[in-house]
C-alpha cells in the first residue's frame, strides 16, 4: 500500500514537473507584445535642442519600472543622446498614462525615445529574483524589455518656430 503511494505520488510530481518545463518553453518562444506604448505628440523649442511631448501608457495589469532615453541617428546608426531629461526613470501604474516633456538633439537626422521596463516586483519575487541571480539564473518575469518609438524626422529650428507661430498666432516672433 505505501509503495503505491509512493509510486503515485512520484508520477504527479513527474506529471506537474513536465507541465512546468512545458508552460516555460511556451513563456519562452512566444513572447507577448509589451503592453507600454509610445505615442510622440510634438516638437517644439529652437536652437540645437528641442523638446518633444511623449505619451507612455500601460496598457498591462502590473507595475513597472521604466527608464527613458533618447536616441539620435546620424552617421548610419542611432546612439544615445548626449542631453536627457530629468524624469529619465519613473513608475508607471496599471492603466495609468501620462505626458512628458523629452528634450530631443537636432545634430541627427532623425530621432527616437526608448524605453526600457520591468515588471516591478513584489517582496516574495525579488527574493526569488535574488536567489535566480544567486545561481547565476534569470527569473522569467523579472527580465526587462525594450519598448522603441517611431522614428521622428528632424525638423529645422526656422520650420519649428514657424509651426509654433502658426499654433499660437498671438505669440510675437523672436526673429522679427
Amino acid at each position: 500500500m505505501d509503495e503505491c503511494i509512493v509510486a503515485a505520488r512520484f508520477i504527479i510530481f513527474v506529471v506537474l514537473l513536465g507541465a512546468a518545463i512545458h508552460c516555460g518553453y511556451g513563456l519562452r518562444e512566444n513572447p507577448s507584445r509589451p503592453p507600454i506604448t509610445i505615442l510622440v505628440v510634438g516638437q517644439t523649442g529652437a536652437s540645437t535642442t528641442n523638446v518633444a511631448q511623449v505619451f507612455f501608457t500601460n496598457l498591462g495589469h502590473r507595475h513597472y519600472n521604466c527608464a527613458v532615453t533618447t536616441e539620435v541617428f546620424g552617421n548610419g546608426v542611432w546612439r544615445e543622446a548626449p542631453a536627457q531629461f530629468s524624469e529619465a526613470g519613473f513608475a508607471l501604474p496599471p492603466g495609468s498614462h501620462g505626458p512628458f516633456w523629452v528634450p530631443i538633439r537636432q545634430d541627427g537626422q532623425a530621432w527616437r525615445v526608448k524605453l526600457v521596463a520591468s515588471r516591478a516586483l513584489g517582496k516574495m519575487e525579488t527574493d526569488v529574483d535574488w536567489l535566480f541571480r544567486c545561481l547565476k539564473l534569470e527569473y522569467p518575469f523579472g527580465k526587462s524589455f525594450q519598448v522603441t518609438g517611431p522614428e521622428m524626422v528632424n525638423q529645422p529650428a526656422e520650420a519649428t518656430r514657424n509651426q509654433v507661430s502658426r499654433k499660437f498666432p498671438g505669440r510675437v516672433d523672436p526673429t522679427s
